[in-house]
């Protein structure tokens, strides 16, 4: 009979120890590569169970990995998720009939650079298990963490995988925006195959893959009703948090109308809210207000805490995406309709409003959220793959950061070049 380990219990109580995988082997009297392949995978015999706990003089409890209840459905309903994927779609659509024809943002190059890129890595990936996709949707007899994160993970090493399909636009284009730099009607199609390529992947990314990752995290983990922490015990601490997210709320709207820019901060605002507040409902449905609630009272259960951690991550990227998708989308028209160079910073400009209206609601209003969170579970997560989720999608914040700043300077530059090289 095999069981699932904690493979991080493993390393943690081997690094305690200042062993080698080897020096384990030997001193379990296992091959190394039984130790490899729980470390990798956290499958052991009880035998060799019982040679582990021997080793690091601990209980099994303390190496058996915690299981969880799961969905008892074999397979979870997809219509309402891709039904939602749909309206999430159709509001961006929205967008794109407000800046301009649907036509502008219809571009096959960079369609086969992203979608190539997606399948060709995930083929290469998941050779070994082609039913691997379909797959995430049926109950698993290990119902364990790790399972559940080895899913999770998947989904995003395939959002992984649409940017590097831009990425690779990114260097094709450049390389031809560079060659043609004295030739403004063909700098203008390789600029716009690198936005639109952008502009795909964040919304496979963000809104299909990201969506569908959530929407299994909310099926398996099941956390309602969520059992909340006491009020004794963090009643004024939950009162003094409520205030302030609504003080900061109140700045955030009113600041603009005192300088007069609430005018152009409103359309960002609005398009970013809704796209966010659609997003979490598709994604946790009756869960959503429940996990805010969570945040900020706090909750006794890990498994209840590992879902608000993985929701308020959810909130971050969709709220950063959407505030990118509002400057690409700006861009893209800016390409098909400016015809004055005088005028293209102002229009530069007014494009960035979408992606610094998502860092404000960011900072102001999600951010505190897992501030307080992690106030609340202070001593009480202990499970390291939750930190490992939290980093990569810091990390993640910070490469949409990077690029977005990159796609500015670049459409930036070749324009201000396009307009002196027509001016002369």
């Amino acid at each position: 009979m095999n069981l699932q380990l904690d493979i991080e219990a493993i390393k943690r109580f081997r690094s305690q120890k200042n062993w080698t995988q080897q020096q384990l082997a030997d001193i379990c009297d296992v091959s190394l590569r039984t130790i490899q392949r729980i470390e990798k995978t956290g499958i052991s015999s009880i035998e060799t169970l019982s040679a582990l706990c021997s080793a690091f003089n601990t209980d099994k409890s303390n190496l058996l990995e915690e299981s969880f209840p799961l969905n008892d459905k074999h397979e979870v309903k997809k219509l309402p998720e891709l039904l939602g994927i749909l309206l999430m779609l159709s509001i961006v659509t929205t967008l794109m009939l407000k800046f301009g024809h649907l036509n502008m943002f219809v571009d096959l190059v960079s369609g086969l650079f992203v979608g190539g890129v997606l399948i060709g890595c995930t083929l290469l990936t998941y050779a070994k298990n082609p039913k691997l996709s379909s797959s995430s949707y049926v109950t698993n007899s290990q119902r364990t963490y790790s399972w559940l994160f080895n899913k999770v993970a998947m989904f995003n090493s395939l959002s992984n995988f649409t940017l590097y399909g831009f990425l690779v636009a990114m260097g094709v284009e450049t390389l031809l925006i560079i060659k043609n730099y004295n030739e403004p009607k063909l700098m203008g199609p390789a600029l716009a195959v690198l936005i639109i390529s952008f502009l795909y992947a964040i919304i496979f990314s963000e809104l299909v893959i990201q969506v569908l990752k959530h929407n299994l995290i909310k099926q398996k983990l099941q956390s309602t009703p969520l059992n909340y922490k006491s009020e004794q015990a963090g009643g004024t601490a939950t009162m003094t948090r409520i205030t302030g997210m609504l003080l900061i709320l109140l700045t955030v709207i009113l600041a603009p109308s005192a300088i007069g820019a609430n005018i152009f901060f409103m359309p960002a605002f609005i398009f970013i809210m809704l796209l966010v507040i659609v997003g979490a409902i598709i994604s946790y449905g009756k869960l959503t207000l429940p996990l805010l609630i969570g945040a900020l009272k706090g909750v006794t259960e890990e498994r209840q805490l590992i879902t608000i951690h993985m929701f308020l991550n959810y909130l971050s990227r969709l709220t950063i995406s959407s505030g990118i998708i509002y400057l690409l989308v700006s861009l893209v028209s800016l390409l098909s309709t400016l015809d004055d160079g005088s005028k293209l910073y102002l229009h530069i400009s007014e494009s960035l409003i979408g992606p610094i209206t998502a860092v404000v609601i960011y900072l102001c209003l999600i951010k505190p959220l897992m501030i307080s969170l992690h106030a609340n579970s202070k001593g009480q997560l202990k499970l390291s793959l939750v930190n490992e989720e939290n980093k990569l999608n810091e990390n993640m914040l910070k490469t949409y950061g990077l690029l977005t700043i990159a796609v500015v300077c670049i459409t930036t530059v070749i324009l201000e070049i396009a307009f002196q090289v027509l001016n002369t």
